[in-house]
């Protein structure tokens, strides 16, 4: 039962990381990209 709770809590924690990884790119990238569309 413990395993089992703790590898849930461990993909939980892997999931939150990803997206947060993927917002921490995502965001930057359309910035650049927007004010590159903004300059021409």
């Amino acid at each position: 039962y413990y395993i089992a709770v703790g590898c849930l809590v461990g993909l939980v924690v892997v999931y939150i990381g990803i997206v947060l990884f993927v917002i921490g790119i995502a965001l930057p990238a359309k910035a650049i990209l927007g004010k590159k569309a903004a300059g021409k």
